[in-house]
């Protein structure tokens, strides 16, 4: 059960990778044009807040660290990390 949880996690942290590229080049993209605001608030911001919980946004959805606890929780209950969620 470990190693199957340790493989997910392993997804997760290969797509919290690919996200934090896809937030980099997308701020590359807009960076200096008029719409680069609206794509800071509306689209980025939403984005930083899946990636992690170190985003500094006020919230509390579901992120990928959190995606990585739950799936820890449930196919290796013996490892004692906390849910916050």
């Amino acid at each position: 059960m470990a190693d199957d949880a340790e493989e997910r996690i392993e997804m997760v942290e290969e797509a919290q990778e690919k996200l934090a590229e896809a937030i980099e080049l997308i701020e590359k993209a807009v960076a200096g044009l008029d719409c680069e605001s609206n794509v800071e608030a509306y689209l980025i911001s939403h984005l930083k807040c899946f990636l992690n919980a170190e985003h500094g946004y006020m919230d509390k959805s579901l992120n990928l660290d959190k995606l990585k606890t739950k799936i820890t929780r449930e196919l290796d209950p013996e490892n004692e990390e906390e849910d916050d969620n």
